[in-house]
């Protein structure tokens, strides 16, 4: 019953509680309809993701490959997920802890190392989320890119 209520506390509604809108809003301004597509193409991302995850990813065949797999693939969807929303709380990326300890990727490790400067200053200063979620993605490209290099013969 509370949802609607912590998406507009939380700056949902009008993109300014994300990151990437609010930083595109304070270079170029954006038009009202902005954060309904910016949500439109992460639920676009994270859905093409979790069908390359259940029907493209080959299926290791040790239980424990399949097990790093899955949390790596679960660490993924998660960090997209919370990149994407920007959360101004550290304790949102608490959940990504366990599927880290398997998944191995320097991006994730990033955002549970990095998250507590999200409770150091209001969510108005984007300086702070940027130290968080810029080098997030930048270490995540490297991931991707890590990994490609693994899959080659």
């Amino acid at each position: 019953g509370s949802l609607g209520g912590y998406v507009h506390e939380e700056g949902l509604l009008h993109g300014g509680g994300i990151f990437l809108v609010a930083v595109i809003n304070r270079m170029v301004g954006l038009p009202a309809w902005a954060p309904a597509v910016y949500v439109g193409i992460v639920l676009a991302l994270l859905a093409a993701l979790a069908v390359r995850f259940a029907f493209a990813a080959p299926w290791p065949a040790t239980p424990g490959a399949r097990a790093v797999q899955q949390a790596r693939q679960s660490a993924i969807l998660g960090a997209v997920l919370l990149v994407a929303l920007s959360p101004h709380y550290p304790w949102y990326f608490a959940w990504l802890t366990p599927v880290a300890c398997l998944a191995e990727l320097s991006s994730v490790y990033w955002l549970l190392i990095a998250a507590p400067l999200l409770s150091h200053g209001p969510a108005k200063y984007l300086s702070l989320a940027a130290l968080v979620y810029v080098p997030a993605a930048a270490l995540a490209v490297l991931d991707v890119r890590r990994a490609h290099r693994r899959s080659l013969p």
